[in-house]
C-alpha cells in the first residue's frame, strides 16, 4: 500500500477543490479499493502506478463533472493525468478498469486479471462486504477499520436516490454500459 499512497495523494491533491469535504471519504474508498484488490490477488509492484491511477480517478467525476453519470468524465480526467504525466500506455488498461468497475457480472474471458479484480474489489466496498468477491470478512473489516467510510457510503446512497427521485424510469447510467 506504501507505494501507491503518493500517487493516490497526488491526484486527490489535484482534484481536492472539486471533491471539497466529500475528500476524506472519497481518499478512504479508493485506499480501501486498493487494499481489497491486493485480498483478492496480490498486486504486483509492477502494477501499483496502474492500479493507483485507476482507484484513484473512477469514480471522480461525481466530483469534477458534478453528475450521476460519471464515468465518461472520471476516464477524460484519467486521460488528461497520464497525458500530463507522460503514461499514456497506460491509458487503455486504466479506461477499462474505470468502464467495468460497475459491471454486474464477471468480464468475459480474455480481460486484464487487474479489470476484474478491480471491479470486484469495488462492489466489495460499495456493498459493505455483503458482495465479497472472494474477499474474506475478517479481512473486508480489517481494511474498512484502517480506511473507515467517513460519509463516503452515505454521500453514495444520497446522490443515487437524488438520481432516482429525479429521474424513476432511467437505470443508473454507470450500469447501463
Amino acid at each position: 500500500m506504501a507505494a501507491v499512497l503518493p500517487l493516490v495523494e497526488a491526484i486527490l491533491d489535484h482534484h481536492a477543490d472539486a471533491i471539497a469535504s466529500d475528500l476524506p471519504g472519497y481518499r478512504n474508498h479508493v485506499l480501501r479499493v486498493i487494499a481489497l484488490m491486493d485480498a483478492i490477488a496480490p498486486l504486483d509492484p509492477d502494477d501499483h502506478a496502474v492500479v493507483a491511477t485507476a482507484a484513484a480517478f473512477h469514480d471522480i467525476g461525481l466530483w469534477t463533472a458534478r453528475r450521476w453519470d460519471y464515468i465518461p468524465p472520471s476516464i477524460a480526467a484519467a486521460g488528461h493525468w497520464l497525458r500530463e504525466h507522460a503514461r499514456e500506455a497506460d491509458l487503455p488498461l486504466v479506461r477499462e478498469m474505470i468502464v467495468h468497475h460497475h459491471k454486474l457480472t464477471p468480464c468475459p474471458p480474455g480481460t486484464h486479471p487487474l479489470v476484474e479484480h478491480f471491479r470486484r474489489a469495488d462492489w466489495c466496498d460499495v456493498s459493505g462486504g455483503l458482495h465479497a468477491g472472494g474477499v474474506p470478512a475478517a479481512r473486508y473489516r480489517e481494511v474498512r477499520r484502517r480506511w473507515p467510510s467517513l460519509g463516503f457510503h452515505r454521500r453514495l446512497a444520497g446522490l443515487a436516490l437524488r438520481h432516482a427521485w429525479r429521474q424513476p424510469l432511467r437505470p443508473f447510467p454507470m450500469l447501463r454500459l
